[in-house]
């Protein structure tokens, strides 16, 4: 029972790129739960996005007036309903939005320009030479110093930055460091241009600079004083921590941009965000901040914040067998605690929808708390992985909301208590299932001060609501009506989401009031509501059989825009591992059901995950999580999207040109899929390693935490849990199952027990060096999946996204890859072309009629174009064809030469993307390509020996005959061409 070796394991969780970022979507997070952004490189630059929740969030609103279609309207909507239900033929009858929002359907379309929010700002240090050129590059995400450690090199020199935003600080720290003077160029902080921009301006004054705005809202009659103003402040400080004066200064109302001085070898740069505070600018607030963390001094920062990261790791390790998703639990579990909300002023938006990582505005939907499922899944790891503390802006954030959830059970319901729909209007879990998380925060801490004051208020307010909703039927039984699944189903009667989440609050206040002594005749009441709520409803269908019902009056195929008739199964666990055998039957149905009936989605595929983990299928968990999540939504930075060259979630269709980050709600719920699959307690039992995949010959976790505040370690190998230690932070009895055996642990407050079931620790065997290469998942489409990036990497990805499968929402876009050419010397070589990229298959139906796709063409210098052949060089002069038989099948070789010549293929007219893949193993290469009236390219520099390029470009054939493709050389040193693929694509 070694410990863990928390700093070796966690170096071996970092995400390294080996080639400079040239895409802001696979930014490095940074953050202090608040305030950070992402780090990348663009150009000559390296960028860090600035960013901060309560200036990102300042107009979201906490109290959401009824819609205007509603107001008055109550009993005429549950009329509609009902009519609705009576005509199951019609389109109102599976769809609620039908009924609430008549104008959507009969008006032409609608317009969606995405969400501008206020990104507080960017940062920008440029270089002399481009990172591009570099001999050498890394950048890699620390999660152990959770920072971003950037090294570039030059034959001019070396540059080193290494950034982090110093915890307990609000401070973003840049410390740069030159090999000799004169590689840094200058240095430039702007603003973010919205529509909330009122009042931009900027200054200095030595070696302080900042760009300050007054905020406002975008409704034009909000008044005057609703106006927030902020700060972008920083501090260039000089190799002894001294202000330091640079160059030549510009600025703008939204930049400032400062020029290095020449001698410069090392600097640090200090910068924050702040709002106005009450007697204070925002300017004068940034401005303390900086003062203090440069008091406080950089080495003291960075030691500080150091120590607080390790306390944080301290608090729980995983180690699996598979190391991808151990990867993605660490780097997730990472990010979401850069911006979990602690420490915001606007505590009603917690984490938000997008966190931090909004780093080109417009996002698609904005980020305010969206209640349906992906506020909730953002906290869903927090509990099992110990980190309670993230789970804290959760509640703030929820008690925000509680004046105004009170008003709309008066004002639309005529009701007490808390409307459990507010502030989506019919979406009546969304209380109660925000209420589970009160309750766990109780049951993980079994912190009674939490309960009586935080929990249990809300709890209480919101049953007192369904006291007063609910109804009878014929049967005595209680029934909600109207109410709706989210975003699916009719609007009709007992969503099977609710049904779940008000069974469990019913348990969970019951419990409660009897814990604290409260009123016994409210927990009579909410007794009696228990035993005679409604059943869940069940159906049928030929394809799935017996299933859990979205709601009583919905299609048993119902198509779904999110998982909600999983709620009884996870993560409310009325159906779970002890349930009778029907049940479970009708669980696993109803999990087949929801595999194949639902969009893609970010919010999707942890939950279902999670739901078979639940139900001890472990093998089903780790398949979904990676063929419904990573094989589409994760970025080679670790963090998951709904956009990648991989996907486009299909509600981005609607929007306009818009950026789409990554989101803190996928995070969450890998880290619950992956914590349901080792450790589980929703029922009253300590279930220890209950879904491992039957292709992981080991697993361990130290100090995970399970519901009654039991903290628990344990090992797996080869089918069976070897040893667990338990700590009773709380004491108490646990019911603790281990190998199907389920015993009593009785424990004293801070008492620990260790149990042994044979085998020993296998600490040494789990030692490994670091691997280099990145970790790689290989989706079923053939795609590659990896965390992390180098040059061989990224070279396969780019193949990957020209001849594999993407999805535009749940409609598969297959590549029609008419030519693969491949260019070397005449001489017969077999080729393992599968080594470098798995051979194209076309799937045409489900009955498994596939074909393969084509196969490459040879071509040699000697190779020429002829009417019956249809491509081939127009001439041979001078051309020139070599093997240097590394690095792959199609690197190898090439043909290339000094001057021109002129490549033809003949295309039937249409639209095609032709991929040009340029370079030699063992010298220089440049090259410049054409084809002309279309496109002309060349490269900026001569491509490096053993340096190759991957090109691609569009081309439009107007009609049927021979497209050329001109090639040159250039600067003393030859072309060279490894291979063509042409894709048709209309």
């Amino acid at each position: 029972m070694n410990p863990i070796r928390v700093r070796s394991l966690l170096r071996q969780q970092d995400i390294v790129y080996r080639v400079p970022v040239t895409r802001w979507d696979e930014a490095l997070p940074l953050g202090d739960g608040c305030f950070g952004g992402m780090a990348y490189q663009e150009g000559n630059a390296f960028i860090w996005t600035i960013n901060h929740l309560d200036v990102y969030m300042a107009f979201n609103p906490k109290d959401h007036p009824i819609p205007v279609e509603f107001k008055g309207h109550y009993q005429r909507i549950v009329r509609q309903a009902w009519a609705a239900h009576r005509k199951p033929a019609s389109p109102e009858a599976q769809l609620y939005a039908r009924i609430l929002y008549p104008s959507y359907y009969t008006s032409y379309g609608w317009l969606r320009k995405g969400a501008w929010m206020n990104v507080a700002g960017q940062l920008r240090i440029q270089t002399v030479h481009s990172p591009s050129d570099a001999i050498e590059f890394e950048q890699r995400l620390n999660l152990y110093e959770a920072a971003v450690e950037t090294r570039c090199r030059w034959k001019e020199g070396e540059l080193r930055l290494r950034s982090f935003v110093a915890k307990n600080h609000r401070t973003l720290v840049v410390e740069m460091t030159a090999s000799r003077p004169g590689l840094l160029e200058r240095l430039e902080t702007h603003r973010t241009i919205v529509p909330s921009c009122a009042a931009p301006s900027s200054g200095m004054d030595g070696g302080d600079f900042w760009l300050s705005d007054s905020l406002k809202p975008v409704a034009p009659d909000a008044p005057e004083s609703a106006r927030i103003g902020y700060t972008l402040y920083a501090r260039l400080l000089d190799e002894h921590g001294r202000p330091a004066p640079q160059g030549r200064m510009r600025r703008t109302e939204r930049s400032v941009d400062l020029r290095f001085a020449r001698e410069t070898r090392r600097c640090t740069l200090l910068l924050t965000a702040a709002l106005d505070e009450a007697g204070s600018s925002s300017k004068d607030a940034a401005r303390r901040i900086i003062v203090a963390s440069h008091q406080q001094g950089t080495r003291a920062l960075r030691k500080d914040h150091g120590q607080t990261w390790r306390a944080f790791w301290n608090q729980s390790q995983i180690e699996l067998a598979d190391k991808f998703l151990e990867r993605l639990w660490y780097v997730n579990l990472y990010a979401l605690a850069c911006c979990d909300g602690t420490g915001m002023r606007f505590k009603s938006q917690a984490t938000g929808l997008n966190g931090l990582w909004d780093v080109k505005n417009s996002s698609a939907w904005g980020s305010c708390w969206y209640w349906d499922v992906n506020i909730q899944q953002a906290y869903w790891g927090c509990y099992t992985a110990n980190h309670l503390e993230m789970t804290q802006p959760f509640y703030d954030g929820l008690r925000e909301y509680v004046p105004a959830a009170r008003r709309w059970a008066v004002e639309f319901y005529r009701m007490r208590g808390i409307a459990g729909d507010y502030p989506y209007t019919f979406y009546h879990c969304i209380w109660p299932w925000c209420c589970q998380f009160l309750w766990w925060g109780y049951r993980y801490s079994m912190d009674e001060k939490f309960l009586r004051e935080t929990a249990y208020p809300i709890m209480r307010e919101v049953l007192q609501f369904f006291e007063d909703f609910l109804r009878r039927d014929s049967k005595g039984r209680f029934f909600a009506f109207p109410t709706v699944s989210p975003e699916q189903g009719p609007l009709g009667k007992n969503a099977t989401i609710l049904l779940a989440c008000l069974r469990y609050l019913l348990e969970a206040g019951i419990e409660a009031n009897h814990r604290l002594k409260a009123d016994p005749q409210e927990r009579a009441t909410w007794q009696r509501l228990l035993r005679s709520l409604s059943p869940l409803p069940i159906g049928r269908s030929i394809e799935f059989g017996e299933t859990i019902l979205d709601s009583e009056w919905a299609s048993p195929t119902l198509y779904l825009a999110h998982p909600s008739l999983l709620m009884p199964i996870y993560p409310a666990g009325c159906i779970g591992p002890d349930s009778p055998g029907r049940l479970q039957k009708i669980a696993r149905n109803t999990l087949r059901y929801v595999e194949n009936r639902e969009a893609i989605s970010t919010h999707n595929y942890g939950w279902l995950s999670a739901a078979a983990a639940r139900l001890g299928l472990g093998d089903e968990a780790s398949r979904i999580l990676y063929e419904k999540g990573v094989a589409y939504t994760v970025r080679t930075n670790g963090l998951l999207a709904e956009e990648t060259e991989r996907w486009i979630d299909n509600c981005a269709v609607l929007s306009g040109p818009v950026y789409l980050p990554s989101m803190p709600e996928a995070s969450g719920a890998l880290l619950g899929a992956v914590n349901e699959m080792l450790l589980q307690s929703r029922d009253g039992k300590v279930r220890v390693f209950p879904a491992v995949p039957s292709q992981w010959p080991f697993a361990r976790f130290e100090k995970l935490l399970a519901e009654g505040a039991w903290e628990v370690s344990a090992e797996y190998r080869h089918g069976k849990t070897r040893w667990v230690k338990i700590t009773g932070r709380a004491g108490g009895k646990c019911r603790l199952t281990v190998n199907g055996r389920t015993f009593d642990v009785g424990l004293q407050p801070g008492e620990v027990r260790q149990f042994s079931f044979g085998g020993k620790s296998v600490q040494g065997a789990r030692s490994r060096k670091f691997e280099p290469n990145p970790p790689c998942y290989v989706a079923p489409s053939k795609r590659r999946v990896f965390l992390g990036k180098t040059a061989d990497t990224e070279y396969l990805r780019r193949l990957d996204d020209f001849l594999y499968n993407s999805n535009l929402g749940d409609m598969v876009i297959p590549r029609a890859t008419k030519y693969k050419f491949d260019f070397g010397p005449a001489a017969a070589l077999k080729k393992d072309y599968a080594a470098v990229i798995p051979q194209q298959v076309f799937n045409f139906d489900k009955a498994g009629s596939n074909k393969i796709g084509a196969d490459f063409y040879r071509i040699h210098s000697g190779s020429l174009y002829s009417e019956l052949r249809r491509f081939g060089w127009k001439n041979s002069r001078g051309l020139q064809a070599a093997d240097r038989r590394r690095p792959d099948a199609l690197r190898r070789d090439f043909v290339g030469g000094r001057g021109r010549a002129v490549f033809c293929v003949e295309l039937p007219r249409g639209a095609y993307q032709l991929l040009f893949l340029m370079g030699d193993a063992a010298a220089p290469t440049q090259i410049g390509i054409q084809v002309r009236n279309q496109f002309r390219w060349e490269t900026r520099r001569p491509l490096r020996a053993g340096e190759f390029a991957v090109k691609t470009f569009g081309v439009q054939q107007e009609n049927d005959g021979v497209l050329e493709v001109h090639f040159a050389s250039g600067g003393g040193h030859t072309w060279k061409l490894n291979s063509l693929l042409i894709n048709r694509i209309s």
